[in-house]
């Protein structure tokens, strides 16, 4: 295969470091969040849906980052 530009080798590992930095930034966010909203309200039974929730809302929050970086 071709690797230039967009498809090389150095640019897709330095998009896949920084990309997993903000997914990490991302889901300690969720987990800080379902946290302090556990021990707030003592909730433990239904805040765990903010996991699920999260994993669905991943593939945005990559695409948008995506986005923004190659502007």
């Amino acid at each position: 295969m071709l690797e230039e530009d967009k498809f090389s080798r150095e640019r897709k590992l330095k998009e896949k470091q920084h990309i997993g930095g903000i997914t990490g930034s991302y889901w300690l966010i969720v987990l800080a969040g379902f946290f302090a909203y556990s021990f707030i309200t003592s909730d433990w039974g239904r805040s765990w849906i903010a996991f699920p929730v999260a994993a669905l809302l991943t593939p945005i929050v990559y695409q948008i980052e995506k986005h923004i970086k190659s502007k």
